[in-house]
């Protein structure tokens, strides 16, 4: 068992605070009850390992609302545990039917304790499980914890696979994007692996995107190395190039058209502006700025013509094409059609003001230039 160190104000707090009112408005609390429910979980469960006792050390470590959340519900599951132990040595009567001469008395608790158990099982090893395969649809983002305490959000339409052996924690980027917290573990390396490259970090934070041409690499925090890898047919990898050392603010880029990557140091808070939900379009062309936004979105959006080089910026909600669309066309007094599904901008580029910008309805919007 994990002991925690205590906080008097937390551990006045009642359970009817935290389950009630307070824990309502607190998100930060109600995630860390949740985290909390999964590491107990694990820890009554069959697949408990070494590995995973450091990753809760390290959770309890990082703050005092995880040590309290941990403590809270070790107390409400021992209180649930007692509950039904009580209920399964209670026998209950059922009243008799019109073809019953004496009532029947059930021993129900058993069956009922039993079915808890099942059930905190089953959503133990859906948590473990997933792991293995970690998917998100577009437009969605998901956050998860990994076994050894490593937070990860999911981006939109991210695809990766968690492999953690004796030797490494492995984490495969098959598309998307993803940010991670990593666990502090300098004799178990972190690393990411997205198409021919290999991200090893030990304890930081960072974000790797990977698309059909491009891989990046963003450091938050930390330090990563970043290598180039040769790639076999049993999927062993064997470093091609030395490693690429990042510092906090730096991002290595790697496309699919260069033979040497990108290094610069953009404002991070743009770049990962996703993890709030929005996307930071900062000095794009239209087209580059339109294949950002259809990332999130199945309404699709598509520019014509010589619109597709005007530079646009400004900050939209990642999953609301549309006023994208129509504050560009406002902007620069381009017409907005709808065409088989897809928001479709065009026309050639120039001052307007919105009360050029026409409504005609959901099937058609058009700026008069």
């Amino acid at each position: 068992m994990i002991k925690s160190g205590s906080n008097q104000r937390a551990a006045n707090r009642t359970s009817s605070e935290t389950d009630g009112e307070s824990a309502g408005h607190d998100p930060a609390l109600l995630k860390a009850l949740t985290e909390a429910s999964l590491w107990i979980n694990w820890q009554h469960g069959p697949d408990w390992t070494e590995a995973k006792e450091e990753g809760l050390k390290i959770w309890l470590a990082d703050s005092e609302r995880h040590r309290f959340a941990y403590r809270h519900t070790t107390h409400s599951r021992n209180k649930a545990r007692a509950a039904v132990r009580r209920l399964a040595k209670l026998d209950v009567t059922v009243p008799a039917s019109s073809t019953q001469q004496k009532p029947q008395r059930h021993r129900i608790g058993v069956a009922f304790a039993a079915a808890a158990t099942l059930l905190l099982a089953i959503i133990g090893s859906l948590f473990y499980f997933q792991h293995s395969g970690l998917a998100t649809g577009v437009g969605e983002q998901r956050m998860v914890l990994l076994e050894d305490g490593t937070q990860v959000l999911l981006n939109t339409a991210t695809r990766m696979v968690v492999d953690f052996n004796t030797q490494q924690r492995h984490v495969r980027l098959m598309s998307g994007e993803a940010f991670f917290k990593v666990a502090k573990r300098p004799d178990w390396p972190f690393v990411v692996t997205a198409g021919n490259h290999e991200v090893t970090a030990v304890g930081t934070a960072f974000a790797v995107r990977r698309d059909e041409e491009r891989m990046a690499v963003t450091l938050v925090e930390g330090k990563v190395a970043v290598t180039a890898v040769a790639q076999s047919l049993n999927e062993k990898t064997t470093p091609a190039t030395p490693p690429m050392m990042l510092s906090p603010g730096e991002r290595l880029t790697y496309d699919g058209s260069s033979q040497s990557p990108k290094l610069d140091r953009p404002q991070v808070d743009k770049v990962t502006a996703w993890r709030q939900g929005v996307v930071d379009i900062d000095d794009m062309t239209l087209a580059e700025a339109v294949a950002e936004m259809n990332r999130y979105n199945k309404v699709q959006l598509a520019v014509e013509g010589p619109a597709a080089d005007v530079r646009v910026g400004g900050v939209f909600r990642s999953t609301d094409a549309k006023t994208l669309a129509k504050a560009v066309a406002v902007t620069h007094g381009l017409s907005v059609r709808e065409d088989n599904g897809r928001i479709v901008l065009s026309g050639t580029p120039h001052s307007a003001t919105e009360d050029e910008f026409v409504d005609e309805g959901p099937q058609s919007k058009t700026a008069t230039p």
